[in-house]
């Protein structure tokens, strides 16, 4: 179970998600099993996995299109798009708008 998900309101039921989430959020700890988690994840249809490490601010985005092999920048779900900033602190920026968290 990722800590959270994005999802079309359409594939939610009174049993959750169905069909797969559109973005599985997973925040890192010691230790920490979430990369052993994507071929759940691919098989359950998920589209995108980001992985965030609440310390250094370190983002890791998979994308299914590639089997989650490489490490991205930028959702294709979303128009967001991740940059580590000073501090350290986690940069995201939109057609827009930008934030620093």
């Amino acid at each position: 179970m990722p800590d959270l998900v994005v999802l079309d309101p359409a594939r939610l039921s009174a049993r959750g998600a169905e069909r797969g989430a559109e973005i599985a959020i997973e925040i890192l700890s010691p230790d920490d099993e979430s990369r052993e988690k994507l071929p759940f994840y691919a098989a359950c249809g998920v589209r995108e996995v980001w992985l965030l490490d609440p310390v250094s601010r370190a983002f890791d985005l998979r994308q299914v299109e590639d089997a989650y092999a490489t490490q991205r920048s930028a959702s294709s779900v979303l128009d967001l798009r991740f940059a580590i900033a000073p501090g350290p602190r986690l940069r995201i920026e939109w057609t827009g708008g930008a934030a620093e968290i």
